[in-house]
C-alpha cells in the first residue's frame, strides 16, 4: 500500500452517468441508476465540497453535452472524476460508452455515436486537472457479432500527462456483471465497500476493490482491473485548500456554474380553500430528475376524500422525446415504498401517497417554463369539489443550463 501524504487540490468535481432505459433492441440494466446514485452520494460524504453532476439515460448528443459541461467546471489543480454506468465495449483498446438511443446498426456502421472515454480522459488532462479519475461500470466485449463489419474512428494519441488513472470492472474482452435481486452491480458494491478509508490513495483504492472482488465474486464472474499514469499519492479525501485570491475566485466560479444544473423548486403552496392547503415539495434524484411530492394539510373535519393527479407541460410524445413524468406510488392506499427512491436523502419526500419523478429535465427547451397541473378531487360533506391548479416554475436542476450546453455540444460536431 503507497504511503499517503495528503496534497491540497484546488477543486473536486465529478461526472457520473447511469445509463439504463437503453431504446430497442439492447439489453436492459437493473442496477446503473442505482450504481450512480450511489457514488454520487458517496463523494459529497467524503467532501462536502465536491461538486457532483449526475445524470441518467443519457443519449449520444446529451452525453457529449454532459462532458462538455464537465470539461468547464474544471481547471488546473482540480481533482476530476468521471463515472459510467451502462453498456460499453472495447475496440482496439479504446473503451466505446454507450448512450441509450445507440442500436446495433450504428455499432456496425461506426462508433462515432459512443462516447469514447479516452476522449473524456484527454479533455480532462488538457484542462491540467490535478487527478483526472476515470471509473467505468462497462462490458469490455466486442460488440457482438459485429468484430469484422465496422471500423472505430481515428484514434487521437494518449497525451502521457502524469496522475491520470482508469478504473475498469472487468479485463479486457470480458464482461461487466450485475445481479437483478442485489442492491448494486457487482463493481459498486464492492467499490463502496472501501471508498470511505482514508488511508487510500486512488490506486489503494482500485487495488481493494479488485481484491474484493476476487474474494467474495465466483472467479469466473469478473475481476477488476486498472491503467495508471499516477506519481502522486493522490486520495479522494485530499483537502480543498485554495491559497490565493485567484485560487479562490476561480473555485467560487466553479461552484456558481455548478449551482446553475442543481437549482431545486422551492415549496410552494398551490391551493387553499375550504381548510384544505395543498403543497408542492421537490428533491433532485439525479442531476436531470426531479421528484414532485404533493403534501396537504386538513383543517376542516368536513373535508374528506382528497386525491390528487399530477400532469406536466411540456411533455414528450413517450420516454425517448422530451420530459417523462411517472408515478413513482403503484399503490395508492398507502405511502409510497421509500426504496422506490433511489436517492436515500429524499426519504421525506416519500411521506405523502402522490410522488412522481419528472424525468429528461436536461430536454425542456430553452427559454419554457415547466408547468405542474394538479387536479384536485375532494369533499366537503357531500359536495364533491374538483379545482385543477397550474402552477409555473422556473427550469429546475439540469433544465436550467443544458439547453446551451447542447447547443455547444451540436457546434463542436
Amino acid at each position: 500500500m503507497n504511503v499517503l501524504t495528503l496534497t491540497a487540490a484546488l477543486g473536486k468535481v465529478a461526472l457520473v452517468i447511469g445509463n439504463q432505459r437503453y431504446y430497442g433492441e439492447m439489453e436492459p440494466l437493473h442496477h446503473a441508476e442505482a450504481d450512480a446514485a450511489e457514488i454520487a452520494s458517496l463523494l459529497p460524504s467524503i467532501d462536502k465540497d465536491f461538486q457532483v453532476v449526475c445524470l441518467t439515460n443519457l443519449t449520444s448528443i446529451e452525453m457529449k453535452a454532459a462532458v462538455e459541461y464537465f470539461i468547464e467546471l474544471l481547471s488546473e489543480g482540480v481533482f476530476g472524476v468521471f463515472y459510467f454506468a451502462g453498456h460499453g465495449f472495447e475496440h482496439n483498446s479504446e473503451n466505446y460508452l454507450m448512450p441509450v438511443d445507440v442500436g446495433l446498426e450504428d455499432i456496425s456502421q461506426s462508433a462515432s455515436v459512443c462516447l469514447r472515454a479516452q476522449d473524456v480522459l484527454q479533455r480532462m488532462q488538457a484542462k491540467n486537472a490535478k487527478l483526472s479519475f476515470l471509473l467505468l461500470d462497462v462490458c469490455r466485449t466486442q460488440p457482438d457479432g459485429q468484430t469484422d463489419k465496422w471500423r472505430a474512428p481515428t484514434v487521437v494519441k494518449q497525451t502521457g500527462r502524469e496522475n491520470a488513472i482508469l478504473g475498469f470492472a472487468c479485463h479486457p474482452t470480458k464482461r461487466s456483471y450485475e445481479r437483478k435481486s442485489a442492491e448494486h452491480g457487482v463493481y459498486m458494491t464492492h467499490l463502496r465497500e472501501h471508498i470511505h478509508n482514508k488511508r487510500l490513495t486512488v490506486e489503494d483504492l482500485l487495488k481493494e476493490t479488485a481484491k474484493g472482488i476476487t474474494k467474495h465474486e465466483s472467479s469466473d464472474v469478473q475481476r477488476a482491473t486498472y491503467s495508471s499514469s499516477m506519481v502522486d499519492n493522490l486520495s479522494l479525501h485530499d483537502k480543498i485548500d485554495c491559497q490565493n485570491e485567484v485560487e479562490l475566485r476561480a473555485f467560487e466560479k466553479r461552484v456558481q456554474l455548478w449551482q446553475q444544473a442543481h437549482v431545486e423548486p422551492p415549496a410552494m403552496e398551490i391551493y387553499c380553500n375550504d381548510g384544505l392547503k395543498v403543497k408542492l415539495h421537490f428533491g433532485a434524484e439525479f442531476s436531470n430528475v426531479l421528484v414532485v411530492s404533493i403534501q396537504h394539510t386538513i383543517q376542516n373535519p368536513n373535508v374528506r376524500q382528497v386525491g390528487f393527479h399530477l400532469d406536466i407541460t411540456p411533455r414528450g410524445q413517450d420516454s425517448q422525446s422530451g420530459l417523462e413524468l411517472e408515478d413513482v406510488n403503484e399503490k395508492r392506499g398507502a405511502k409510497v415504498d421509500p426504496t422506490r427512491l433511489v436517492n436515500p436523502q429524499l426519504q421525506s419526500l416519500a411521506e405523502s401517497r402522490w410522488v412522481y419523478r419528472v424525468k429528461n429535465l436536461q430536454r425542456l427547451p430553452q427559454h419554457t417554463h415547466l408547468q405542474f397541473i394538479v387536479n384536485i378531487t375532494y369533499k366537503v360533506g357531500s359536495e364533491l369539489r374538483q379545482p385543477r391548479v397550474t402552477q409555473p416554475c422556473n427550469p429546475p436542476l439540469a433544465a436550467n443550463l443544458f439547453p446551451r450546453m447542447l447547443m455547444t455540444s451540436a457546434s463542436r460536431r
